[in-house]
């Protein structure tokens, strides 16, 4: 466990930025949203979260924002857009040993720039959540939408820098790629999603708000947040967060490994400092599991 902890200390004085983490108890998982992970869950995504909804309207009448609807989901193991993130990496490593005992782990660091985290109020947040709520067609129309806009105001040279750099070196021109986006008719479908959350939403959707993924800072409405010391990241248009498409967006990532032996040894390290299951996962059905594990 010091070891460990040293690591992360390195990282943090080394950090510019804001330190998110997540374990995985496999090396070979990728950063990849549980809907993204087969064609059959991305074609249905709004099949799922409409279904979810019909099913349990209860739950889901109280959220204002779709991104909320969206966490509830993922708060029952429903496939959504979103990726689970930690601020603590002491729950990071809890992820990485509970399962999985004969597979080397990973801890996923990613130092995310300081002030580019969003909050579940966001209309960038907004703008990627009702994404949801959108076909996979309307999804690569959207894509072709960007590319037409961002030829027609940038020039055929634009995909020599990231959008990122023309939206901060050429601000004016941006808002013409805005202004221009906007007028398609599938822009105009999301922004009418938007503004069934937020009615006075001004409705220019920036298409970097739905290209780049974000770590989104969520309201801790359940316990297992709360607990988790939790956050998202959440997908846009893009499915695939490789290490350059991370590095395009000014995303930091360093990944630790955790050795299949040293789970065993770390789980009970976890737990002497209050880090178990029920700490983890504080519903009261696995506290009961947990109880009956002690006493077996």
């Amino acid at each position: 466990m010091t070891g460990y902890i040293r690591k992360i200390e390195r990282l943090s004085n080394a950090s510019t930025g804001d330190l998110f983490y997540r374990g995985h108890p496999d090396i070979s998982f990728t950063l990849t949203p549980s809907v993204f992970r087969s064609s059959s869950l991305k074609k249905n995504e709004k099949n799922i979260i409409y279904r979810a909804m019909a099913e349990s309207p209860k739950e889901f009448d109280r959220d204002k924002y779709f991104f909320d609807k969206l966490v509830r989901a993922q708060h029952y193991g429903i496939p959504t857009r979103l990726l689970d993130l930690t601020v603590n990496p002491l729950i990071a490593l809890y992820f990485a040993c509970e399962s999985h005992t004969k597979n080397r782990g990973q801890i996923v660091v990613l130092d995310v720039p300081k002030g580019s985290t969003k909050f579940f109020l966001s209309d960038a947040v907004s703008c990627k959540s009702n994404l949801a709520q959108l076909s996979p067609v309307e999804h690569t129309s959207l894509k072709l939408c960007i590319l037409a806009s961002c030829e027609k105001v940038l020039g055929e040279k634009f995909k020599r820098k990231k959008l990122l750099d023309w939206r901060e070196e050429f601000p004016d021109k941006w808002k013409d790629v805005i202004e221009n986006f906007n007028k398609y008719r599938n822009a105009r479908r999301l922004t009418q999603f938007i503004r069934e959350e937020k009615p006075h939403f001004e409705g220019k959707i920036d298409p970097i708000d739905l290209l780049k993924p974000d770590v989104i800072l969520p309201k801790k409405s359940n316990s297992r947040i709360a607990a988790q010391s939790g956050a998202f990241l959440g997908f846009g248009l893009n499915d695939l967060l490789s290490d350059n498409n991370l590095i395009r967006h000014n995303i930091k990532k360093t990944v630790i490994d955790i050795s299949e032996e040293s789970k065993h040894n770390f789980l009970i390290a976890l737990g002497s400092i209050g880090i178990s299951e029920s700490f983890v996962y504080p519903e009261f059905d696995r506290a009961a599991k947990q109880i009956k594990k002690l006493f077996s």
